[in-house]
């Protein structure tokens, strides 16, 4: 067995293994990144103080389905917030996620009727857990931990979707009200360095026109992203920038070397 095959037979075996057990973990920047599916976590980068002087908490819904028409299984858990001072903007939040997430599974659940299942050895998944990467009294930002397995397919895939919201004013945050200028390139420029060391430790000659490609400046290329107190953190999925084998890849940016694109209104610049 080549290197090649071998990873792939240990990447599909740990992912296997991982969700069976309802827990979620995935390998980046050379460290384990983990999600406990049953409470929300707290991503601790670097020494970051992620969660700070919250007065409100996070719980989680559970939304669990199953065909044995089409041989699939759903396993998701998203979070809500509790006890906020605002009714209103809790209300909206947690509308904002549940209806995000029914519409991830509603579109599984269309492709698993046309979907062509080998047999009953196989069953389809489709699971989410999170990662609670911030959380004041004024902004939260999460991650959606995913995985999905067509039944058949050679391996699963794992998929990551952002939820950044402004508490205060009770609105999405989008990239663009964080930064202005040439912040894109800024972004882009210290990504496409960080993922060349990354991806130099598992092959000496990295595809550069595929890392150039996956992180080069367009917004499509940054729709995962998060953030703590000091820290500007970017996922990309699998295939975005590497192989299936190497795996998600995830850059962490001080929030001092993006200073001159931040917007000072922004929900960074406060």
């Amino acid at each position: 067995m080549n290197k090649f095959s071998f990873n792939i037979f240990l990447i599909s075996f740990v992912f296997i293994t991982v969700f069976s057990s309802a827990g979620f973990t995935y390998f980046s920047c050379g460290k384990n990144v983990s999600n406990d599916k049953n409470a929300a976590s707290e991503k601790n980068i670097s020494g970051s103080k992620s969660l700070t002087d919250e007065k409100y908490s996070i719980t989680h819904e559970t939304m669990y389905d199953s065909s044995a028409k089409y041989n699939y299984v759903v396993n998701v858990k998203y979070p809500q917030i509790k006890g906020f001072t605002n009714k209103e903007t809790e209300d909206n939040f947690n509308k904002y996620i549940k209806e995000f997430v029914t519409d991830h599974v509603d579109t599984f659940k269309n492709e698993m009727i046309s979907w062509e299942n080998p047999g009953v050895d196989y069953q389809s998944a489709y699971e989410i857990a999170d990662t609670i990467f911030y959380m004041t009294n004024d902004v939260i930002s999460i991650r959606l931990d995913g995985y999905t397995m067509f039944a058949g397919a050679a391996h699963p895939n794992t998929f990551f979707y952002s939820i950044n919201y402004d508490l205060k004013n009770n609105k999405v945050i989008k990239l663009s009200s964080l930064f202005d200028g040439s912040y894109m390139k800024v972004i882009s420029d210290y990504c496409i360095k960080e993922l060349k060391k990354q991806i130099e430790e598992y092959e000496q000659n990295p595809d550069l026109r595929w890392i150039k490609e996956g992180a080069g400046p367009k917004k499509e290329n940054y729709s995962v992203f998060n953030f703590t107190s000091d820290k500007f953190v970017v996922t990309f999925p699998a295939y975005q920038v590497a192989s299936y084998a190497e795996g998600p890849k995830e850059v962490v940016i001080p929030l001092s070397v993006l200073a001159d694109v931040m917007k000072k209104d922004g929900a960074l610049g406060k």
